[in-house]
């Protein structure tokens, strides 16, 4: 079996491992951002915001929910607020695929992705925004804002899960 990424929305089964991941993984986590229960729920409220979670599967088995971002649209522009990907999962193209997987489903909006540095997180995310689609960094100390523009490298991580 290849690998295989399922997209699943926030639910009451689901919750609990959606604040794990926004508040425990540190090394591929662009804002760092941490929810309380109530926070996040009143996003997963909010009609302006989506939030969606990533589980994958290989010929090993399920490795489970191993990742998940918050976006929010404003007008013809899509703000990835939180992105964060278990480390365990680096590496296998699952981050691309993500994002292919984000910007397909708005085709025609500007993809802004919010980052701040730090020490813990500094190395993936730099790496990964070499590697694929970002540009035109505004920075403000250490939060980091870049544009997303869509290339061939999308197209490549999608077809690694088809």
């Amino acid at each position: 079996m290849r690998q295989k990424i399922s997209k699943k929305n926030v639910n009451s089964a689901n919750f609990d491992r959606a604040l794990q991941i926004f508040n425990k993984t540190n090394q591929f986590n662009f804002s760092l951002n941490r929810y309380s229960s109530k926070t996040l729920l009143e996003k997963l409220r909010n009609k302006k915001y989506f939030i969606k979670l990533f589980e994958l599967k290989d010929k090993f088995g399920s490795h489970g929910l191993i990742g998940a971002y918050i976006c929010k649209i404003e007008k013809n522009n899509v703000v990835i607020e939180d992105f964060a990907l278990s480390c365990r999962v680096l590496s296998r193209f699952v981050e691309d695929y993500i994002m292919y997987d984000l910007l397909s489903n708005f085709p025609k909006n500007i993809f802004y992705i919010n980052y701040v540095k730090t020490i813990k997180n500094d190395k993936l995310i730099k790496e990964f925004l070499k590697k694929t689609f970002f540009v035109n960094e505004k920075n403000k100390k250490n939060f980091y804002q870049y544009q997303i523009i869509k290339n061939k490298e999308l197209i490549y991580a999608n077809q690694i899960f088809r």
